[in-house]
């Protein structure tokens, strides 16, 4: 079942590559990249729904994702958090860029 999932989501990867063609405009090439996150995102979403995942490890997501919660709960926004969304956005945005402003070419072997 896993890798039935698996295998579509990454048919799905490649189907959206194919879809964007060889000299794509930049509205497809986000349009490509935010089908692929959400391709990417949805993998343990769909472990969840197919009950994949047994019950202890459910509980220890369940743990953690309160942990973080009350993490998030306590701490305040300081400098220093800022500063790593930030740099975190901009390393992203910088990747984007050069994906944009350079596309990979792909060369006809004959």
């Amino acid at each position: 079942m896993v890798l039935g999932i698996g295998a579509l989501l990454t048919a799905a990867f490649y189907v959206s590559d194919s879809l964007r063609g060889e000299s794509p405009s930049r509205s497809r090439v986000f349009m490509s990249m935010a089908i692929k996150v959400s391709l990417a995102l949805s993998f343990p979403l769909l472990l969840f729904v197919f009950r994949f995942f047994d019950p202890r490890e459910l509980r220890r997501i369940s743990e953690l994702w309160q942990k973080v919660a009350v993490l998030l709960k306590q701490r305040r926004v300081t400098e220093s958090w800022l500063i790593v969304v930030a740099s975190a956005g901009a390393i992203l945005l910088l990747g984007c860029l050069i994906l944009v402003t350079n596309p990979p070419r792909l060369s006809a072997v004959s």
